[in-house]
């Protein structure tokens, strides 16, 4: 297991080769480029080609690797908007160019306080996600979509019937461990993901439904036993840190280092802590 963070640690306007130098001056070497806070910058714009050659040029220089992205939104919204499916594409274009193996997306959801039918769910996501999958099964990405905190989303079943219903080896979920534990969901609801999960979004809250994006042990969430959850269901993906709250609300960059450097050394032991357990669980004739 690799510990990966998410780039969403910095705001929107910082340039993504300064985000890049500052996480690698901390220790990170794997990424998850988040492309929702890439709007403000030449991602969004014409000069896209030449945006993404440049960090693919400089994460080389940096011996970075980017294993993940972040789509743009929710897939619901893409029904209106054709800037938001033209550039959910080009999502998957610019991950193609630098590698990338993983893209999470959001799923089609109603809003919240919005009933619908778990056969409506899953036949509209079947319908909204097809062409995206279609276009990551044709460039060797795996399409990942998220648990949300609403909704038939909240539920790794609904998932599951999604991913099983789309019917491809390029598609699978991304289990988001604050989405989860802000609603209340048992650590181990996970477990209902075997078989389909490909990554995560690490970070906690406090149960209280705010989505606070806080680095591990900053929370109640029960790290140790997620880890087994993991385990149990033979999790073969990496620990993908999405903690990014604290450090947008630092006041200045040395506040910003020094999270980011206890985001690092928390993520490490973490996947030091998995490394023990799968040891420990290591059938005895192996």
């Amino acid at each position: 297991m690799d510990l990966i963070t998410t780039t969403s640690v910095y705001h929107m306007n910082v340039p993504m080769i300064d985000i890049i130098d500052s996480l690698v001056n901390v220790g990170f070497k794997k990424l998850d480029l988040a492309f929702d806070y890439c709007l403000k910058n030449e991602f969004a714009s014409v000069k896209w080609e030449r945006w993404a050659k440049e960090i693919y040029e400089h994460s080389k220089e940096k011996g970075v690797e980017f294993l993940q992205a972040h789509g743009i939104g929710d897939i619901c919204k893409m029904q209106y908007s054709e800037e938001e499916r033209d550039l959910s594409f080009r999502v998957l274009k610019v991950s193609s160019l630098l590698g990338i193996k993983f893209v999470v997306m959001h799923p089609y959801d109603v809003d919240w306080g919005r009933n619908e039918s778990m056969e409506s769910y899953v036949e509209n996501n079947i319908k909204l996600l097809t062409p995206f999958l279609r276009q990551c099964e044709q460039d060797g990405i795996y399409l990942a979509i998220e648990n949300l905190p609403w909704g038939n989303s909240a539920r790794a079943e609904a998932l599951v019937q999604v991913v099983e219903g789309l019917n491809s080896k390029y598609v699978g979920i991304c289990w988001d461990t604050g989405h989860a534990h802000l609603l209340g969901l048992d650590v181990t609801e996970v477990e209902k993901t075997k078989g389909h999960l490909l990554t995560m979004h690490a970070h906690e809250n406090f149960l209280n439904l705010k989505d606070d994006h806080l680095i591990p042990y900053d929370g109640t969430l029960d790290w140790k036993q997620f880890l087994l959850s993991l385990r149990k269901i033979d999790y073969a993906g990496d620990f993908s840190l999405e903690a990014h709250h604290q450090t947008l609300e630092a006041e200045n960059e040395e506040e910003v280092q020094k999270l980011l450097r206890q985001m690092h050394s928390v993520g490490k032991d973490l996947c030091k802590e998995w490394d023990s357990l799968t040891k420990e669980y290591m059938p005895a004739n192996t």
